[in-house]
């Protein structure tokens, strides 16, 4: 039995995808995989897809920013994620513990956080 792969990307904000993520979802979507992105503070799409869930209007960030539709943009993000972590903890948490052990970290701990300060700056604006 072939199974259709499915990758699910969650982000908080309609542009999260944007900044790294999207095209590694493009790549799987082009290869047959569903691939879709979940935001929770906007919309649900499948990647590929024009069609857009749409939960919210205004802008990200903005004073006019609303959640229109709270089940699309609240609930059901969050019982996603929720069936995910039942998933990976299941089982004494065997997928959980797959996952861990196939994963490496591009970075340590520390490596991550010294890059993180390197960013950080202070400038001082006139105007």
């Amino acid at each position: 039995m072939n199974k259709q792969r499915t990758l699910v990307f969650f982000g908080a904000h309609p542009d999260d995808e944007s900044f790294g993520i999207g095209s590694t979802l493009a790549q799987y979507a082009a290869s047959g995989v569903k691939a879709y992105y979940v935001c929770s503070t906007g919309a649900t799409r499948l990647i590929g897809k024009s069609k857009c869930q749409k939960s919210s209007a205004g802008i990200s960030h903005g004073s006019d920013y609303l959640i229109e539709d709270y089940q699309l943009a609240v609930l059901n993000p969050a019982k996603v994620m929720a069936m995910l972590v039942i998933d990976l903890l299941a089982n004494n948490a065997a997928k959980g513990r797959e996952v861990f052990s196939k994963s490496k970290p591009d970075m340590t701990k520390q490596e991550y956080l010294t890059f993180m300060e390197s960013l950080l700056k202070e400038e001082e604006y006139e105007g």
